[in-house]
């Protein structure tokens, strides 16, 4: 048995059985109350991003990517795993590409929402922290997008399969940079 893996299970509340989704929601869920944005304690929020390091690099294998302490969005490699998933099994590319709008996350995923409106099609939502679309309305292009407040502003990381990392990074600023200088 892996005691370091069973007390990062701990830590996120999962169990063997979870799934890197299952590792990110209960992330997210953390978050909400753990970040220092909201009052909790930085401390708190590492020992989260860490259990996620080990579980996810457990699903993957010794090979995995690692994500940030800090945003838990930039990643140090490429991986690539069978996942099932709602569109049945796929192959995932995590790169985790990022970037940053200055807002709190709740009008970040307004304005995520109101781009994914104009690329393609909404999947699923978790405001203000996840949402997931198929581009241009194609099921082989899948991406997920989850918002972490940073400091008054929000850190955008988005999981893909199919896509190039900076192309999607190009396509959501420059949607959401067109979307901002109509609305002024």
């Amino acid at each position: 048995m892996n005691v370091q893996l069973d007390d990062a299970l701990r830590v996120l509340g999962l169990d063997r059985s979870a799934s890197i989704e299952d590792v990110l929601a209960a992330r997210r869920t953390l978050a909400r109350t753990l970040h220092p944005d909201v009052g909790g304690h930085g401390d708190d929020m590492v020992r989260v991003n860490q259990a996620v390091e080990i579980v996810v690099t457990h699903l993957q294998g010794p090979s995995s990517i690692h994500t940030s302490a800090a945003t838990s969005a930039a990643a140090s490699g490429r991986s690539t795993s069978t996942h099932p998933g709602s569109f049945g099994s796929r192959r995932w590319v995590i790169d985790r590409p990022s970037f940053v709008i200055d807002v709190l996350p709740v009008d970040a995923f307004e304005w995520l929402l109101l781009a994914a409106r104009v690329l393609g099609e909404v999947v699923d939502d978790d405001p203000p922290y996840a949402l997931e679309v198929l581009l241009d309305s194609r099921v082989d292009r899948w991406c997920r997008l989850e918002v972490v407040p940073d400091a008054g502003s929000s850190t955008v990381s988005i999981v893909a399969e199919n896509v190039e990392p900076d192309e999607l990074v190009s396509l959501w600023v420059n949607t959401i940079n067109e979307l901002t200088a109509t609305s002024d």
